[in-house]
């Protein structure tokens, strides 16, 4: 999608009531949906600021709304917060410290005031801080601007293994500005990341799980780190891009009690919570399946319900869950659980009743497809289905669970869930072919997803219903085995009786006879073939009379048709 990228040369960081904007200081800048940071100096040492003492700011708006906003350590006797207006005007913050003999972090007090946003940057303009629809199908930008999820899967980032200075190839001088700049091209707007071995090293003994949950043991060393991760998270959102966290991954939970991981999340929801960011807690973390334990589950549950109550901005977020016969439904009627995550995993076809039951069920929440297929790897682990996920399988799986009611999609590719450092890097081998992170980001299964959104884009995406029975085919000649029925199906959306998104799967033949079941029959449709392959648009000549038969497909290749009222 040429254009797509909305990068501009404005940081995002202001720091004492000073923005730095391309490099320029502006003194007293501060707009709408952009981080501003107010430093403060304590008036004593404290010996591990991590967790103690805890500081807070109240900033209260215009209209008299207050934001409670959690405030960190950031080394010495520097203490921030950060706080992102949510509406221009005039703004007033006062502090709170848990030590009332404090007098540099007790009781300070200021005032300034926020100009409206501005820019063609969405996150920018819009805010992003996502947020439920009305009609709690989908997500919005803060101001309620329809949300495309279009996302790419980096388990390991922030860490050495995604290094923002350097990388394991030395033609590229960022590996993490790379895999960004070329994400932000195609159009993506989410990155879902999980922290692994961020913390490595940080303390003798521990692995990074472990070092994750134990903000008590963090030396003021750990700073750097977190600065480090403070430029992912400003290059991210510079790129339109919202960066989806984790910090724990399976059993990884179990490294700390529910208290260490709040400690933890307290930090990072005051540290990153400012930024156009989102929380999944972890990795696989919802279900009950045979390497989970109900102790781990409520855990989760109770842990996403802290992150949820500390977060000033309320903001839309889930939990990343095991494969969907392993998940526990009873995380879909948590309150904090803002929309619900599904993992189609990456054996063979996700039955279209695993996104329609979530859809339709009494949580009357977002649905979408986080973990499914991803791009080279070797699926034969599960099932003889697949073998190794080519991009047709991609694209098909990206299709299907949209048509199916997922408000967007998560990619993932061999090579970019972990980063594959180089050719003889063969710490995940066993998932499928080795390809180095630099070939990974080239795929064409991650280059077609541009496609998927600019199909999605070309209409109201957002009013879209799934009506997976909408279409009725003829028997293929072929004899179909059950997964190669649910392949076949031929997958609607639609908005009321004026847009209609027809999904054609790969392999059914071109010249099959299909019957539409809706329409306006006093209306003529216009009718256009979209290329998922490509981004190719053919327009249908002549009108189209529904309900009534659908026009034979261009080739046995997938295609989506898009059908439309003719205007008046």
């Amino acid at each position: 999608m040429e254009g797509i990228g909305v990068r501009t040369l404005v940081g995002t960081l202001a720091l004492s009531a000073v923005l730095l904007i391309g490099g320029t200081v502006m003194a007293n800048e501060h707009r709408q949906w952009r981080m501003s940071e107010f430093t403060f100096t304590a008036a004593q040492e404290y010996p591990n600021g991590f967790i103690s003492p805890q500081f807070d700011a109240d900033f209260t708006g215009p209209d008299g709304s207050i934001y409670k906003v959690p405030g960190f350590w950031d080394g010495g006797k520097t203490w921030k917060v950060r706080f992102t207006p949510t509406m221009p005007g005039k703004w007033s913050y006062v502090t709170s410290c848990s030590n009332a003999e404090d007098s540099g972090l007790r009781n300070r007090k200021g005032d300034f005031s926020a100009k409206e946003a501005a820019g063609e940057n969405p996150l920018y303009a819009h805010g992003g801080f996502l947020k439920v629809s009305e009609n709690r199908r989908h997500l919005t930008y803060s101001d309620g601007t329809p949300f495309f999820w279009l996302g790419d899967t980096w388990w390991s980032c922030p860490s050495h293994l995604v290094p923002f200075e350097g990388s394991s190839n030395p033609e590229y001088p960022s590996m993490f500005k790379t895999l960004i700049d070329k994400r932000e091209a195609q159009g993506y707007t989410v990155v879902q990341m999980c922290f692994q071995r961020f913390m490595e090293n940080e303390i003798p003994d521990l692995n990074w799980q472990e070092a994750m949950c134990r903000p008590e043991m963090w030396k003021e060393s750990a700073i750097k780190r977190w600065q480090e991760a403070d430029r992912y998270m400003t290059y991210a959102n510079d790129a339109g891009i919202i960066p989806v966290i984790g910090l724990a991954f399976s059993r990884g939970l179990d490294s700390g009690s529910v208290d260490d991981w709040k400690r933890t999340w307290r930090y990072v929801v005051a540290r990153l919570g400012s930024y156009g960011v989102t929380w999944l807690i972890g990795g696989e973390l919802s279900g009950g399946g045979p390497d989970k334990s109900a102790k781990l589950h409520q855990k989760a549950m109770a842990i996403g319900a802290a992150i949820k109550e500390t977060d000033p901005y309320q903001r839309a977020m889930s939990i990343h869950p095991g494969h969907w016969s392993r998940d526990s439904e009873d995380a879909w009627h948590e309150e904090w659980l803002d929309f619900i995550m599904i993992q189609g995993g990456h054996g063979g076809w996700v039955r279209v009743d695993i996104y329609m039951e979530p859809y339709n069920s009494e949580a009357g929440k977002p649905v979408l497809e986080c973990e499914c297929h991803y791009e080279r790897i070797n699926s034969a682990r599960w099932t003889k289905q697949l073998g190794t996920i080519t991009e047709d399988e991609v694209r098909m799986t990206a299709y299907r669970a949209i048509q199916c009611g997922s408000f967007g999609y998560t990619y993932g590719a061999q090579g970019l869930w972990y980063p594959t450092q180089n050719e003889n890097d063969m710490k995940q081998s066993e998932w499928g072919e080795v390809i180095p992170w630099w070939k990974a980001i080239d795929l064409p299964g991650g280059e077609q997803m541009k496609h998927l959104r600019m199909c999605y884009e070309l209409v109201e995406w957002w009013k879209l219903e799934p009506r997976p029975d909408a279409v009725e085919k003829e028997q293929d000649a072929v004899e179909q085995t059950p997964a190669l029925r649910e392949k076949l199906r031929i997958l609607a959306k639609a908005d009321g009786e004026r847009t209609f998104l027809v999904y054609f799967p790969i392999d059914l033949d071109a010249e099959i006879k299909a019957t539409f079941k809706l329409g306006d029959k006093a209306t003529p449709y216009a009718g256009i073939w979209f290329n998922p392959r490509t981004g190719e648009k053919t327009a249908i000549a002549g009108a189209i009379s529904l309900p009534g038969p659908l026009p034979s497909r261009p080739s046995s290749e997938d295609w989506m048709l898009i059908l439309q009222k003719h205007k008046d």
